[in-house]
């Protein structure tokens, strides 16, 4: 029951419990597990990246694409990006302490967009240790997309959004705002400058008010639209609201 860890020659001692046999052992660390900085036109492709207390995966720059990766039981979150016409391709992101992907790309104040893409992402079970906002997917900055994606079992938020332009469908969202009152699957607010997002052809379905705190804002929404924030188009999406009334 007892380990020591040798750092010089970088050799981990455990002694096991008389008559244990594990099946298996893991060992995390606390950092990064893949870091892309400065290296445009990068593509990672069909990793599995499984067990640590840090981000699964951390891109600085630009012209970076993530392929059929799988990013799962880290203790922050799954990809966390500040970078232009990055690409999230076919991933699987789940059981993350925080987001599941984290991404700022385009500059406002110049109005040049990011032209990132985030695409038939499976995101669930995020926000484990960080209960509330920390979505499935975080989008900032200008010009990006979501789509065709699919996001459940959340205790707050699936997507949120911030910033201009950016375009949120044909996603699948369910059971998430699980824990939560006064919140929304997509969740967008308090800024009115922030205009131009276009959430269209989605589908929402499990989506219900589950907390009962009397005197509080309960409800739930598919879309929140919360605080003053203007300029969005909502159109042509599915609210499958039955068994929830």
């Amino acid at each position: 029951g007892e380990y020591w860890i040798d750092l010089e020659m970088g050799i981990a001692y455990v002694r096991l419990t008389p008559g244990d046999v594990p099946r298996g052992m893991e060992a995390t660390v606390n950092g990064t597990a893949l870091l892309v900085v400065s290296a445009p036109n990068v593509v990672v492709e069909g990793l599995e990246l499984r067990g640590g207390r840090g981000v699964g995966i951390s891109v600085i720059g630009s012209d970076v694409t993530l392929r059929r990766l799988g990013v799962r039981s880290f203790g922050r979150s799954g990809i966390v990006a500040i970078a232009d016409r990055l690409t999230v391709d076919g991933c699987d992101v789940e059981d993350l302490g925080e987001a599941g992907v984290d991404i700022l790309s385009g500059d406002r104040r110049s109005v040049t967009p990011g032209r990132s893409l985030v695409r038939d992402l499976r995101a669930r079970r995020v926000g484990r240790w960080v209960r509330t906002y920390r979505p499935g997917v975080s989008l900032g900055g200008i010009g990006n997309r979501i789509e065709r994606s699919r996001f459940s079992q959340m205790p707050h938020q699936a997507i949120a959004i911030f910033g201009n332009d950016q375009v949120v469908e044909r996603c699948d969202i369910s059971d998430v705002c699980r824990e939560t009152g006064d919140s929304g699957a997509i969740y967008m607010g308090r800024d009115p400058s922030m205009r131009g997002t276009i959430i269209r052809w989605n589908r929402f379905t499990e989506i219900a008010p589950r907390q009962n705190t009397e005197g509080e804002f309960n409800s739930v929404m598919g879309v929140y639209l919360d605080d003053c924030w203007p300029g969005t188009l909502v159109e042509g999406n599915l609210f499958d609201m039955r068994g929830h009334g």
